[in-house]
């Protein structure tokens, strides 16, 4: 049985064919958290001007850090089968996040910080579909 508070009461994983980390509250929380973290690129962008944040070439980890972490959640708000739409927007938010950097004194947009993004959010992927895989077979025989 599901209980209000999004956790299993007994084995009713299996009886319902889902886990705790596919309940809808956990999947909207992480579309949220994704989205949260796309509109913080955006708010507040002009009060970073004045120091950057990480030195180079360190920026470029932070870029494929936080995207991969932004495509992950959206990958599991959305679902696997969504695989292409959460990566395509991912890509999107990254090319928005340079155009708009661009527009802003002292700051400059860089087709590498957009590569940095894309990277980080393609091996992320990658990792939380091996993960996703490897899980549902652990499931499945457990």
């Amino acid at each position: 049985m599901w209980l209000t508070t999004g956790t299993l009461k007994g084995d009713a994983s299996r009886e319902h064919g889902k886990s705790v980390t596919n309940n809808i509250w956990i999947r909207g929380g992480c579309g949220v958290a994704a989205l949260f973290m796309a509109v913080t690129l955006f708010a507040g962008a002009e009060a970073v001007v004045d120091v950057p944040l990480f030195p180079a070439p360190f920026d470029k980890l932070a870029h494929f850090t936080y995207y991969g972490i932004m495509a992950v959640l959206l990958l599991h708000a959305f679902g696997s089968r969504w695989l292409w739409v959460s990566v395509l927007l991912i890509l999107l938010v990254g090319v928005a996040d340079e155009w708009h950097q661009a527009s802003i004194a002292g700051r400059d947009a860089s087709a590498w910080d957009w590569v940095a993004d894309a990277i980080g959010a393609g091996v992320f992927v990658f990792l939380y579909l091996k993960w996703a895989t490897r899980r549902r077979a652990l499931v499945r025989t457990g």
